[in-house]
């Protein structure tokens, strides 16, 4: 589905700037679609640490396979227990729905990205066949259920977000700052009333950057049987009400 993103006027630059102000631009990359989104000072000390960190809406096909390495890796407590690397790497950018991402690039390479559920359609299309051709049988149907287990319902006015990761090398510069940016201004533009995610117990630092923009908690859930099997026993649902 075509964003309303990429119908806003566009200005470009590279100087860092105040963290009162905001820069709206847009470049196209690899022939998609630019998405114009805001971008917001990361906190950089210099202009030589302020390198242009182009946002994207949509996930070109060069990038499905290095997206999928960074969402493996962000989520590695979770998805180790289920398959490798490279079975991730196999099975996942195929089923990924390239509408329903957010993509943060510099100096040509992809860096993070966020996930949404746009149109009640969730970041990755689930089907069985694919995880059985590459697990076989009973693996694949254990793996394909236990991921549909944790798929969350959507609801009306309500944009759902659906993971975001960032390269560990460039953590703590910004970028997930500004994939968030992004995402609220698309919610705003999209008449969405507020914006819904889940945090694990074991992402602490994900939570407070959440708190920091905005995000307030309003309900907890344990579930003691998923420590094994995906690497946490709590998540937290928390809100934000788009102005």
């Amino acid at each position: 589905m075509q964003s309303k993103l990429a119908q806003s006027p566009a200005t470009a630059g590279t100087r860092a700037i105040p963290e009162s102000s905001l820069h709206l631009y847009a470049t196209d990359i690899a022939g998609s679609t630019a998405a114009i989104c805001p971008m917001v000072d990361a906190g950089y000390k210099s202009e030589e640490e302020a390198q242009m960190i182009d946002i994207h809406f949509g996930m070109p096909d060069e990038c499905r396979k290095p997206a999928i390495a960074l969402y493996y890796e962000a989520f590695e407590r979770k998805f180790c227990r289920l398959m490798s690397l490279e079975e991730a790497l196999t099975i996942l950018p195929n089923l990924l729905n390239s509408e329903q991402a957010i993509i943060a690039i510099r100096d040509g390479k992809l860096v993070g990205f966020a996930g949404i559920q746009h149109g009640n359609k969730p970041l990755f299309a689930i089907r069985l066949q694919p995880f059985i051709e590459c697990l076989g049988i009973f693996r694949g149907a254990f793996v394909f259920f236990v991921l549909m287990l944790s798929r969350r319902p959507y609801k009306d006015g309500e944009l759902l977000m659906d993971g975001i990761c960032v390269d560990k090398n460039l953590r703590g510069q910004g970028i997930g700052s500004l994939l968030l940016e992004a995402i609220f201004d698309f919610a705003k533009q999209n008449n969405y009333k507020t914006i819904r995610l889940d945090v694990v117990d074991t992402n602490p630092s994900a939570r407070k950057l959440y708190e920091r923009m905005g995000f307030e908690p309003i309900s907890s859930y344990h579930y003691p049987f998923t420590k094994r099997l995906m690497g946490f026993s709590a998540a937290t649902t928390m809100i934000k009400k788009v102005v």
